[in-house]
């Protein structure tokens, strides 16, 4: 994701769930998508492709 500010790349922050601009400083909240886990059907919220890895019930990875 570029920054909206300066055009530079951001960073994710996993644990604060928001892209961080290091260049100007600019903070954007990442607003997750609610999916299903394909092999049991457990809810959960998606932030990114990689975030979460994997399903917290079935333990099935979402990033292989």
């Amino acid at each position: 994701m570029r920054c909206p500010n300066c055009n530079k790349i951001m960073k994710y922050n996993q644990e604060q769930k928001k892209c961080l601009c290091k260049a100007c400083g600019v903070k954007i909240a990442v607003r997750p998508n609610e999916e299903t886990c394909d092999c049991c059907g457990q809810e959960y919220l998606k932030y990114t492709w990689f975030d979460p890895s994997g399903c917290e019930k079935c333990y099935r990875s979402f990033v292989d």
